[in-house]
């Protein structure tokens, strides 16, 4: 998982999808052309990256 920031040259975004009744969440496909990422901008490091996904996964489950 790495941070990239808005203004990243490469960077680009598709069309946000149209869901029912979730207007506040946004999803669209990212694009990453030939984007350069400095290693600070890992998420967790190496070894960590799967573990901090699953933990996010869990914390957004509904229920």
């Amino acid at each position: 998982m790495i941070y990239v920031p808005a203004s990243a040259k490469g960077l680009s975004f598709g069309k946000f999808e149209e869901k029912a009744g979730m207007y506040a969440v946004k999803n669209c496909v990212i694009y990453l052309d030939d984007v350069k990422v400095p290693k600070e901008f890992r998420a967790a490091g190496p070894g960590k990256d799967a573990e901090l996904l699953r933990d996010q996964i869990i914390a957004a489950r509904v229920g």
